[in-house]
């Protein structure tokens, strides 16, 4: 459980590309989200999971490896739904409302 008294700081996640910058970039798209460093480490491991898992499905899907494929698959949509979550719970207003306009939460 994260230290109520540690401070939030202002980042911003671009799933696509699996940053989490701590200043806006102009041309890339990103949610902006308020975390205390232990969230960021968090959301940084599920971004590296979902990493990982994207490659695994991919390389599995090239060498028809359905059964493998099938289980990186549901792995990759584990973490990316922890990731789309963290994302929404620490996100401002703005990242709550575009995310919801996006579909991206159920």
């Amino acid at each position: 459980m994260p230290d109520s008294h540690e401070p939030k700081k202002k980042y911003f996640v671009v799933p696509q590309t699996r940053e989490i910058l701590e200043e806006r970039d102009q041309h890339t798209f990103e949610f902006e989200i308020e975390a205390t460093p232990e969230e960021i480490s968090r959301l940084q491991e599920w971004l590296t999971v979902m990493d990982a898992n994207d490659f695994e499905t991919f390389v599995n899907g090239h060498f028809w490896l359905i059964e493998e494929t099938h289980q990186d698959n549901e792995q990759y949509d584990h973490a990316l739904q922890n990731v789309y979550g963290m994302i929404y719970d620490l996100g401002t207003p703005e990242t709550k409302r575009k995310m919801e306009e996006m579909g991206l939460i159920r």
